[in-house]
């Protein structure tokens, strides 16, 4: 064999050698996977379910804090009910969005339609704004006038029913059942014949009330003692 023969096959056994070399290190190269980048799970939104009297949220079906549906409200139509529950709960929704669930059987207040006692007569109780006089009583039981400390308005279901009150002297009154008396009952407590005010309860009915707020005041005095519809009744505010 010549040179030039043996240096051919000496270039080929080389270029065989490296290729081989190359597909070994290619087979046996650890290949390092790169690391999942894991994206939180945002929190569930509360949502109703849309075709279902239940509140829904994931696996829990009342995710929302237990409130009073009689709370004070800011705007008109905030809180509004959107669900009812049909256990006597609803569910409400205010206008930042945010749901709560409500037991409308909290409410204390009185009809939109009441008249409060005022030196300037009878003044529809919806009407009335902190700061004005109404009629009270002291802690010596002295009719006085005083300025109102607070103004309530709440809004209730539209489905909403209240007790109508009608007394042995014509007086009458439309009222929710844990509103308390001047002697500190509730009107849910009051029975047929039992005496409210000077007068003996003739009928005590739960009627449809037809509005979407009830409302109640705080008179100055200490006493939170009023005069709605002529019969004298205690708030359910506190100073």
């Amino acid at each position: 064999m010549n040179q030039k023969g043996f240096i051919n096959i000496l270039l080929i056994v080389i270029v065989v050698v490296l290729v081989g070399a190359g597909i070994y290190v290619v087979s046996t190269r650890q290949v390092t996977p790169p690391t999942p980048t894991i994206t939180p799970k945002p929190s569930p939104t509360p949502a109703l379910s849309p075709n279902s009297t239940t509140a829904t949220t994931g696996d829990d079906a009342y995710n929302w804090p237990i409130q009073n549906v009689c709370i004070p409200v800011s705007r008109p139509g905030d809180p509004v009910v959107i669900r009812d529950l049909r256990d006597g709960t609803y569910i409400y929704q205010r206008s930042d969005g945010n749901l709560f669930r409500g037991n409308q059987n909290h409410c204390k207040c009185l009809a939109a339609q009441t008249l409060i006692s005022t030196p300037d007569g009878q003044k529809i109780i919806k009407d009335l704004k902190e700061g004005m006089s109404v009629y009270t009583l002291d802690r010596k039981g002295n009719k006085i006038a005083a300025p109102l400390l607070k103004v309530a308005k709440v809004s209730v279901p539209a489905d909403y029913v209240i007790f109508h009150m009608l007394l042995s002297d014509g007086r009458e009154l439309l009222v929710s059942g844990a509103h308390p008396t001047a002697d500190n009952r509730t009107v849910e407590e009051l029975r047929d014949q039992d005496n409210l005010d000077g007068a003996r309860i003739l009928k005590k009915d739960l009627v449809p009330y037809g509005d979407l707020f009830t409302y109640d005041i705080l008179p100055a005095g200490g006493t939170g003692l009023y005069w709605a519809n002529d019969i004298l009744l205690k708030s359910m505010l506190t100073e």
